[in-house]
């Protein structure tokens, strides 16, 4: 049998020295990978999203369209000034904001909500090329300008009607303070002369009384006006 040699000895006292920065440096590239696949596949749920909204993906158009003026108009006033309770359940379109039916979506201003609706997905989701705008022949120019000023005599007749319908009321409104003031007038009038009228018949029985009070004296009225006699119990 050969010699055993002798098992060198092991120092268990000593402490494992670590690589902060290799360790740091395998954990930021662990977390940015992280991130990437996280952004790769945001971008492909999103993507998804979009072309599950495209009518062209889908079918249901053969060629997108020109871009155009709108047709209608945007009613950006309907929320202003009115309280909307918000709840956990609920859909889209039950919170707080603009609520975009086409995309599914909200925006919580009307300046967002104008930039979306103005924006590429939007307009590809409807069906239209961003990259083609709809010419305007010169028919349609004449059409609208036809119809601008059809708006523009409408607008004026209803603000003639509107002033002519507040001169009436104005008028009447005349006529009637200046009726009030006459019987007014009138009822003042009737008043003084009523008192004008009183007062004669109080001067008449004055006048009555002095000539008793002279009978009764056996004097003339005037001498007995003038000794101070007006009447019965008093001088």
């Amino acid at each position: 049998m050969g010699v055993e040699k002798p098992k060198a000895d092991v120092d268990n006292t000593a402490r494992r020295k670590w690589d902060k920065e290799d360790f740091s440096e395998k954990a930021s590239k662990r977390e940015k990978e992280e991130q990437e696949g996280a952004e790769l596949d945001w971008r492909e749920a999103k993507r998804q999203k979009r072309l599950a909204r495209d009518p062209l993906h889908q079918g249901l158009i053969q060629e997108r369209g020109s871009i155009k003026a709108r047709d209608y108009k945007l009613n950006l006033d309907s929320r202003r000034g009115k309280s909307q309770i918000v709840g956990a359940v609920g859909g889209l379109s039950q919170q707080p904001g603009y609520y975009c039916s086409v995309c599914d979506c909200v925006l919580k201003d009307n300046l967002a909500y104008l930039d979306h609706i103005n924006g590429k997905g939007h307009n590809r989701a409807l069906g239209l090329n961003n990259n083609k705008v709809e010419k305007s022949s010169a028919s349609a120019v004449k059409d609208r300008m036809a119809e601008l000023k059809r708006k523009k005599e409408q607008a004026k007749a209803q603000s003639d009607a509107v002033d002519e319908m507040e001169a009436r009321i104005q008028s009447r409104r005349d006529a009637e303070e200046a009726e009030r003031r006459r019987k007014k007038e009138a009822a003042k009038q009737k008043k003084v002369n009523n008192n004008l009228h009183d007062n004669g018949d109080d001067d008449d029985d004055n006048d009555d009384t002095g000539d008793l009070t002279a009978a009764a004296l056996g004097t003339d009225p005037e001498i007995a006006k003038m000794m101070g006699f007006t009447g019965f119990g008093g001088m």
